[in-house]
């Protein structure tokens, strides 16, 4: 991320690279995360094993942990100011967090592009 940090941009990272000491050193440096998390990560794995359908906290450095239950779990980290975690309606009448639609409106190229390369294996073996 070289010349990227000190600018106030938003990374969105999938769940393998998502951490909260990632995130708080991002934070450091005026960039914020936003992205799903494994539930058995540090201090995740307690607040995520709660049988809440909703769950939010905030540690004192300022990254938000989100827990989302709609057909199955979300687990969230971000450490965007302007997200408060509020419940909102999308377009399609479905209620959750403001983080959530946020999440979904960045990755959604990205998830597109894996699965059309998904279709055509290039290092598929032939035999004649």
């Amino acid at each position: 991320m070289n010349g990227l940090l000190f600018e106030g941009r938003t990374l969105y990272k999938d769940s393998y690279y998502t951490r909260v000491p990632l995130a708080e050193e991002l934070l450091d440096k005026l960039t914020n995360l936003c992205g799903t998390v494994k539930v058995n990560r540090g201090f995740v794995q307690v607040v995520a094993k709660l049988k809440q359908k909703r769950v939010s906290v905030e540690n004192p450095k300022g990254v938000k942990f989100l827990k989302w239950t709609d057909k199955r779990s979300v687990c969230m980290l971000t450490t965007c100011n302007n997200r408060t975690c509020t419940i909102i309606e999308g377009t399609k009448g479905k209620l959750k967090p403001d983080a959530i639609f946020d999440y979904n409106n960045a990755k959604k190229g990205v998830d597109i592009s894996d699965q059309i390369a998904s279709y055509y294996n290039s290092l598929r073996k032939t035999i004649k």
